[in-house]
């Protein structure tokens, strides 16, 4: 929910900034570079983190019962991610007039989905059902990320280079996370404070090297509040 408020939120914002510049210039490129970096910079931690975690977090909240369904949260994880910084910038279907396009591949995604339930349902597995749902699902949206991205004449390689920069931080913060659980076999509860310990680090580092990120926090915090 909270990350689907926050797509929901973005996705408002980047339609109205889109269709405008869309307009006045034409030259979208560097507004849909900005907007997916900065999603991927603030999604991919917590999925990340729930791929790696997902089961350890169901057990200490929900209980040993729900163990199954945190892994299933660690398998549908990268899914979910896809569709995050990807849903928001859909809106570029309406901004360029490509509503067609949008069509197929929404149906696409529905036929996917659909045959990775049957399949899953004929053979009985229910993780191997949700690992096609997942990965079919991830391997649709990064296609569509694609053909948005040429269409908006986005440089790739400028956009690779952001997310790498991003992955300067976020590697070295997961590994030390997945090296607590694999090779010191800490608990459940001492790697959930852990992990959100680490996850504190990763977003004060991204805000501090983001200045139009680090602009937004200050004026909603502590201002914001007072005001």
């Amino acid at each position: 929910m909270p990350i689907g408020l926050i797509g929901e939120a973005v996705s408002q914002v980047f339609f109205q900034k889109a269709s405008e510049l869309n307009h006045l210039t034409g030259d979208l490129a560097l507004l849909v570079e900005d907007v997916l970096t900065r999603l991927i910079s603030i999604g991919i931690f917590p999925f990340a983190l729930l791929a790696i975690i997902g089961e350890d977090v169901f057990k200490i909240i929900f209980g040993t019962i729900w163990s199954e369904a945190g892994l299933y949260m660690q398998i549908l994880s990268f899914w979910i991610f896809f569709q995050f910084i990807t849903s928001p910038i859909s809106t570029l279907f309406s901004v360029f007039e490509k509503q067609n396009y949008g069509m197929y591949f929404n149906g696409i995604l529905f036929g996917t989905r659909a045959a990775s339930l049957i399949v899953g349902g004929i053979i009985g597995n229910v993780r191997l059902t949700l690992t096609l749902v997942s990965v079919t699902g991830s391997l649709c949206y990064i296609y569509i990320c694609m053909w948005l991205l040429s269409k908006a004449g986005v440089s790739y390689i400028n956009l690779i280079y952001r997310i790498a920069k991003n992955g300067m931080y976020i590697v070295p913060i997961l590994m030390v996370i997945i090296i607590a659980k694999w090779s010191f076999e800490i608990n459940g509860l001492e790697l959930i404070c852990l992990s959100i310990f680490c996850a504190s680090l990763y977003y004060f580092v991204i805000i501090l090297t983001d200045r139009e990120l680090k602009r937004v926090i200050l004026n909603i915090w502590p201002l914001g509040i007072l005001k």
